[in-house]
């Protein structure tokens, strides 16, 4: 996705092999194509951009100020064989 610089306006989807390392890498094969073909979308690349470019611009969307403590917390849930959030 963000080798296409024109994605950022788009909705673009994820290619199969993208949707089992990162969401499906726990079950068989088979109930991996099954969910892809049930639940995959297309999804907007903005905040994908923003997530990329995170480090580099300071006015990010994504950022995340961990020092501000009237923020609400941050719940990151996760599995031992999770690729998304190790």
């Amino acid at each position: 996705m963000l080798t296409n610089p024109a994605d950022i306006h788009r909705a673009v989807p994820l290619t199969y092999e993208q949707f089992r390392y990162a969401f499906a890498n726990a079950v068989s094969e088979e109930e991996a194509k099954h969910l892809y073909e049930t639940f995959a979308v297309p999804a907007p690349g903005a905040p994908l951009f923003q997530a990329a470019v995170a480090n580099f611009n300071p006015w990010s969307e994504t950022k995340v100020d961990s020092t501000d403590g009237n923020r609400g917390p941050l719940p990151l849930i996760s599995g031992e064989k999770d690729h998304t959030v190790p």
